[in-house]
């Protein structure tokens, strides 16, 4: 089983993403872009795991989300990764990068717990398309000709996802979510009642 830790955002928000993605193909000779049902936010991807790895991950996840609140992410601009002469388009944050940067820490370092090799740098992005080649255009020319608007996603949950190849597509399905507990929340709330 092939699996990754990350956060889904608003169907308004993924809508929004796909019609910035199609206007994008205008500008690339090749490449791989998402579908509306896999845009997501990758907080760290894990490989191939067996049934062992899975209760670990799910105590780690379980963990983190009674630790974190409810937060707002919101869109950013077009930017890459590059890979020799290819790119892999993403969209940054303009909102809510903090708190992911932050909700990254609180992952890495229960995994390092458990043993887990993860990175130390973290970029919080949704990935829109793969080995994309550019015709003969500036990235930021791409950028500055886009249609930009503010969509906010409310983040509230961590959600494990399985990667699979179905029927020649890539697919992420969710297998485990864990609601972040807003325990601060819950505490004031207890205490007032008490």
């Amino acid at each position: 089983m092939r699996v990754f830790i990350g956060i889904k955002l608003s169907q308004f928000s993924n809508l929004y993403y796909k019609e910035l993605s199609d206007e994008i193909k205008k500008y690339c000779s090749k490449g791989n872009f998402h579908n509306l049902n896999n845009y997501h936010m990758t907080l760290y991807f894990i490989g191939d795991i067996d049934e062992d790895k899975l209760a670990q991950i799910k105590n780690i996840c379980e963990e983190v989300s009674k630790n974190i609140k409810k937060f707002s992410v919101s869109t950013g601009v077009l930017n890459s990764f590059d890979k020799k002469n290819r790119k892999i388009l993403w969209f940054g944050l303009s909102d809510g990068s903090l708190e992911m940067q932050n909700l990254y820490k609180l992952l890495r370092d229960e995994f390092k717990k458990y043993g887990f090799d993860i990175d130390e740098r973290f970029t919080p992005h949704l990935t829109i398309g793969r080995n994309v080649l550019l015709d003969n255009i500036d990235l930021a020319e791409i950028s500055d000709g886009l249609n930009y608007r503010e969509y906010k996603s409310e983040i509230s949950e961590l959600i494990l996802f399985e990667s699979k190849r179905v029927s020649d597509a890539l697919i992420y399905d969710p297998i485990l979510k864990f609601e972040f507990k807003d325990w601060l929340l819950n505490y004031i709330y207890i205490t007032i009642l008490c």
